[in-house]
């Protein structure tokens, strides 16, 4: 007899809710990085893109 509980596959939303939530946590800080582009802050461009890349990895 086959379990109940094994005709129904986990949701796959859970994991790419997570993901989607990766991912914004990726582009939020696009506005700042290009503030500072155009500031010529270029440490603090570095800075962004060094979160902005932690950020990807993890999504």
């Amino acid at each position: 007899m086959i379990n109940l509980s094994s005709m129904f596959a986990k949701s796959p939303f859970k994991p790419l809710r997570d993901h989607m939530d990766k991912v914004v946590e990726s582009v939020a800080p696009l506005k700042d990085f290009f503030d500072a582009l155009h500031q010529g802050n270029y440490s603090k461009v570095e800075e962004i893109q060094q979160q902005i890349s932690l950020a990807e990895e993890e999504a």
